[in-house]
């Protein structure tokens, strides 16, 4: 015999649940993130032979930096992100990419540009 209908639980959604998939929210994010690191990565290029007065030379090792790291890291980090939820890494990814682009002025130094750009 069946349950009366007033003892069913009725179907529970979470409070942040909508009906998108995650890949809805978490694609176009990722196009904007990589769009704000095309457009960042452009500027502080001419920060550093403009401002800063690095040469052709430093400024191309500067530009090719951000590349390496990142595909070090994506190697070598690949057990922590694995972890974490889209969500929560691309949090942090921007959270940290925003504040080291924001550090690189502020310290007006090329060295700590280096260091700052790499991270």
């Amino acid at each position: 015999m069946s349950q009366p209908v007033r003892d069913r639980e009725p179907a529970r959604r979470g409070f942040l649940t909508s009906s998108i998939g995650k890949t809805a929210v978490i694609m176009p994010s990722a196009f904007l993130a990589a769009t704000g690191i095309g457009v960042a990565a452009l500027g502080l290029l001419f920060y550093v032979s403009d401002v800063l007065g690095a040469s052709p030379a430093v400024t191309s090792m500067f530009s090719a930096l951000w590349s390496f790291t990142y595909s070090i890291s994506c190697i070598l980090l690949r057990p922590v992100s694995s972890r974490l939820l889209p969500r929560h890494s691309l949090i942090i990814a921007s959270s940290g990419m925003a504040a080291t682009v924001l550090l690189i002025p502020i310290t007006a130094s090329l060295p700590a540009a280096f260091i700052l750009y790499a991270v």
